[in-house]
């Protein structure tokens, strides 16, 4: 199992697809200015998982298994941008 920190359990939890999410608690990531879409995708979701991680540990840190995520991308002249958003699962 992986580590925690126990902060989760300042949140309401629910059980959802199988896995206990927070209820009513999302965080944030947004990504740096990217050559591609793909590449601020990703930076957005590893700044998402790196504060969820800090903040709970790495159990409730996977995007993949987070709950009802977003995220919005725009090109500038400076490159790709990202932001997501969820709430953490473990």
């Amino acid at each position: 199992m992986a580590d925690e920190t126990g902060f989760a359990s300042a949140h309401d939890w629910r059980k959802e697809r199988g896995l206990t999410c927070m209820a009513d608690h999302w965080h944030y990531g947004s990504s740096t200015p990217q050559p591609t879409r793909a590449k601020a995708e990703k930076d957005a979701i590893n700044s998402w998982s790196s504060f969820t991680d800090f903040e709970y540990g790495s159990n409730w840190a996977r995007w993949s298994k987070a709950g009802s995520k977003k995220m919005s991308c725009k090109n500038s002249p400076s490159g790709w941008e990202c932001n997501v958003e969820a709430r953490a699962c473990r």
